[in-house]
């Protein structure tokens, strides 16, 4: 055999070998999900114990209609769901309407909005994680936290302070809006 052929072989037994690694790690935590995962005894879809991204199918590919699979999910589970690998949806909030799973909060009715963003649940962190920023004011999961911060700030946005900051905003603003003028007189 010449060094082309060799090389060539050597190239696709490793090629093999990578991807039988993949799918044996694949199924291992597919094994794990299902049968040993300590929500593995909470009924659900195996679909959506496998995987983060049932949620995400129903709400990209199905227009937001995550909320309506909900409610088929816990009328044939029951009152708890697994909804993710590491989410449980449960129906037993005071509102019948409306549906909580790991601190997040689904509901399936308008109605339940007061029931739901009037309570004090904490935010998912997975979500505000995403910016970096656990400190800043949009970072804050917990809403004592972020109701002390909004004390802090509150007088920084109050009408006097945004009053006195007007001249400054006007000298920024007035050249964009001078440009923009003349740039549209100069195309008609």
């Amino acid at each position: 055999m010449d060094t082309v052929s060799l090389s060539l072989r050597s190239f696709f037994l490793t090629l093999a070998q990578a991807t039988a690694t993949v799918i044996l790690c694949v199924t291992a935590v597919v094994f794990y999900r299902l049968y040993f995962s300590p929500l593995s005894h909470i009924p659900g879809p195996p679909l959506a114990a496998v995987t983060g991204y049932y949620i995400t199918y129903f709400d990209l590919w199905k227009d937001g209609g995550f909320v309506d699979q909900l409610k088929l999910l816990h009328s044939f589970y029951g009152p708890v769901v697994r909804i993710g690998p590491n989410k449980v949806s449960h129906a037993t909030l005071s509102s019948p309407r409306a549906f909580a799973y790991e601190g997040q909060v689904h509901f399936a009715d308008p109605r339940a909005f007061d029931d739901i963003y009037k309570s004090k649940f904490i935010k998912d962190p997975q979500f505000y994680e995403c910016f970096n920023q656990q400190e800043a004011s949009l970072g804050f999961i917990d809403p004592h936290k972020a109701k002390e911060r909004r004390e802090t700030i509150r007088a920084l946005f109050s009408r006097t302070a945004i009053r006195r900051l007007e001249g400054i905003i006007q000298d920024c603003v007035s050249p964009f809006f001078f440009y923009s003028y003349k740039r549209e007189a100069e195309r008609s």
